[in-house]
């Protein structure tokens, strides 16, 4: 369980008097510039600082905060570290990374500033002046780049070089081509490498995760020429934007794909670039890249206007009969219009601006636009701000992002704010009984949760792994050295282990099994207990019998474990071989040796026809087992971790199938996915 404190404001650009103070904005409509997620039983009240940069992606237009990404991943981190989270978004929608002169003055600004409407300022850039404490941040999520190419170019028709009589308001001018677009969007690798700079030079503690574009319009979308036509009425008395559904869909579907692809290669240029100039800058000559590209892909089923749609899109007021957008602010943003004196009466704004104002159908409270050209750009305005929300991630878009990022998160730092094992050594690995082996380990918390305790393991030749000892930790996020001292209590083969266990829950062995095996394998490791006098087999009998144990290829096999009729622990020597004494009659032998496989012996032993045996160990086979995993609907989760016996064996594809080789067996496998809508699923 989570507490979630929320800092419900509006920011004031400039001084408005009592009617900005009067502004306020509840927490659930989504004004929420900073909020705080604290874990009812954090054992840790260190807080760890999130900072979201970026655009309207960024900030989530159209959701509610409980469902924008920035909440999604900050609620994941709560969960993981056990830790206060606070957030601080400084991102807002229409925000471009670099400034851009001739877009950068509105000529109608909001009296309060509304992150949910569209605005040229703050940039990226003067949102990273604005971290107040960069000495303490620790993640950074940024969104960018979409708005320095300026993404309603998607939408644009190419009308060749020279046809400039066809554009009209946003759409006056040549078009936008394919090779226009994909120039355009090769721009943002620069102004990106800046931002990132900036960043990782101001926040030296930080890590960033820059988030890529998903493809908007696919085969499968419908309504195109809807939006186009609601936003711009205009853009209807050009040639070819009344087909956008039809004959020119193959076009947007061509644009949105190279501006994806574009974009997104250019934004994750930019962070190697970033990365390359600060390894060579940073003299901490850190073990790992501090920003991380987080790529977005949304399927064409899941794009704008289809049945399954991963983004909010344009309906029809079952009231006004007009158009609106199917999000979750829209009323809110409706209402805040109208506060500000940005509204128009005349739904659905297809008239001439000279009717608009010969009618006095549109409202203005300061009575700031007596002329047509000043009307027509209001109109514009309240337009594109009550229906931003369209062709933005929805809940279940968002979610994509959210778990995006969390993958990101996983693959780019897999020991941050997870604790490791950093060595781990067993002493002496051979001993008699009554003696006691030296059990030494190092672990750390890697800035987590704090370090709960460190748990001895151990399993011997017949049974599975048991938890032997614990030393407890006072939640250290740094590096901790300790010891245990064991002393088996029956000869045989046993196998030593080591768990570090963080106070979130959060734990890893001495193969570090939960972080990619880095910092690296220490373990187990194999120790053989012998009794104090020989291990040699004798009961008084005179025959002896000779037992060679070899592998597939024909070589012999030193350290087999040997088993006679049940009873003998016995190994082989350094030449494979194993001296016993044994009676004549029936008798079972059975060898095996970890890594080379089984094999075994049974019969009628005659010492008059032969006084030795050769046993050949064969590979136990395995055979390729599929995890399939799928939500409740029967959709395919990619990403899903897969954890098999307790250790984490790796993620479902995009197909949801997960492939590994196992032996005859019976095991247990677990499936987690990190949404907030699915539970773990089992299998036994």
């Amino acid at each position: 369980m989570y507490r979630i404190v929320f800092a419900c404001f509006v920011l004031a650009l400039t001084a408005q008097g009592a009617y900005a103070e009067e502004q306020t904005v509840s927490a659930s409509s989504a004004w929420d510039t900073e909020f705080d997620i604290i874990p009812d039983d954090a054992q840790n009240n260190d807080v760890f600082n999130v900072i979201v940069i970026g655009d309207s992606i960024a900030w989530g237009t159209g959701l509610i905060t409980e469902e924008k990404y920035s909440y999604l991943v900050t609620q994941w981190l709560a969960e993981q570290i056990n830790r206060p989270v606070n957030v601080k978004v400084l991102a807002h929608t229409g925000a471009a990374i670099m400034e851009d002169e001739a877009e950068s003055t509105d000529p109608f600004p909001y009296p309060t500033y509304y992150p949910e409407f569209a605005s040229g300022t703050p940039t990226l850039m003067e949102q990273a002046d604005m971290i107040s404490n960069p000495d303490e941040i620790d993640l950074i999520l940024v969104s960018g780049g979409a708005n320095d190419f300026g993404v309603y170019k998607v939408l644009e028709l190419d009308y060749g070089i020279g046809n400039i009589d066809y554009g009209i308001g946003l759409f006056r001018g040549w078009g936008s081509s394919v090779d226009d677009i994909r120039k355009k969007a090769q721009d943002i690798r620069p102004s990106m490498f800046n931002l990132l700079s900036k960043l990782l030079s101001k926040c030296p503690n930080s890590r960033i995760v820059v988030t890529g574009y998903y493809t908007g319009i696919s085969k499968d979308s419908k309504g195109i020429t809807e939006v186009v036509s609601t936003i711009r009425p205009d853009s209807q008395k050009l040639p070819g934007y009344t087909e956008l559904d039809g004959k020119n869909k193959g076009k947007e579907v061509e644009r949105s794909n190279v501006f994806a692809i574009t974009a997104n290669e250019s934004l994750s240029t930019a962070v190697d670039e970033a990365n390359t100039n600060t390894r060579i800058a940073d003299s901490r000559n850190l073990p790992y890249d501090r920003a991380a590209f987080a790529p977005i892909f949304f399927p064409p089923e899941r794009c704008y206007g289809t049945d399954q749609s991963w983004l909010w899109k344009m309906e029809e007021d079952p009231i006004t009969k007009t158009k609106k957008t199917n999000d979750d602010m829209y009323e809110i943003r409706i209402n805040l219009l109208k506060d500000s004196g940005i509204y128009c009466k005349c739904e659905p704004c297809i008239s001439e601006p000279q009717v608009l104002a010969s009618s006095k159908d549109f409202i203005n409270a300061e009575s700031t636009a007596p002329f047509v050209e000043d009307i027509e750009k209001i109109c514009i305005k309240y337009r594109g701000d009550k229906l931003d929300a369209v062709g933005h991630p929805n809940e279940d878009g968002a979610k994509n992002y959210s778990e995006s990022i969390i993958r990101t998160i996983r693959a780019a730092w897999p020991t941050w704010l997870q604790p490791t094992v950093q060595s781990f050594d067993v002493s002496p690995h051979s001993l008699q009984i009554g003696e006691s082996v030296d059990i030494t380990y190092s672990v750390s918390g890697n800035k987590g949760s704090g370090l709960k305790q460190v748990e001895l393991w151990r399993k011997d030749e017949t049974g599975d792994w048991q938890q032997i000892n614990t030393n407890i930790l006072a939640g250290e996020t740094g590096s901790v050295s300790g010891s245990f001292t064991d002393s088996p209590f029956a000869p045989g083969k046993y196998w030593y282990g080591v768990h570090v266990v963080d106070s979130a829950g959060n734990w890893n062995d001495q193969r570090n099994s939960n972080t990619k095996n880095i910092p690296g394998i220490y373990g187990p490791i194999e120790v053989n207990v012998e009794k104090a006098e020989s291990a040699l087999i004798s009961k008084g009998y005179e025959n002896f019998f000779n037992i060679t144990i070899l592998n597939s290829a024909g070589y012999r096999v030193s350290g087999a474990d040997i088993v006679i009729d049940g009873l003998s622990n016995n190994s082989t020597n350094h030449n494979g071989e194993l001296t016993v004494s044994l009676p004549e009659g029936n008798h079972t032998i059975n060898a095996s040796k970890l890594g080379y496989g089984t094999g075994n012996w049974s019969g009628y032993l005659n010492h008059s026809r032969a006084n030795s045996i050769n046993i050949t160990l064969m590979p136990v086979p395995k055979h390729l087992f599929t995890i399939n995993t799928v939500n409740s609907a029967g959709i395919p989760l990619a990403g899903t971790d897969i954890r098999i016996d307790g250790t984490l064996e790796g993620y479902s594809g995009p197909d949801g199938n997960f492939g590994i080789e196992l032996v005859n067996g019976r095991y247990a496998i677990i499936g987690h996915r990190l949404r907030l809508d699915l539970n773990t699923i089992r299998w036994s």
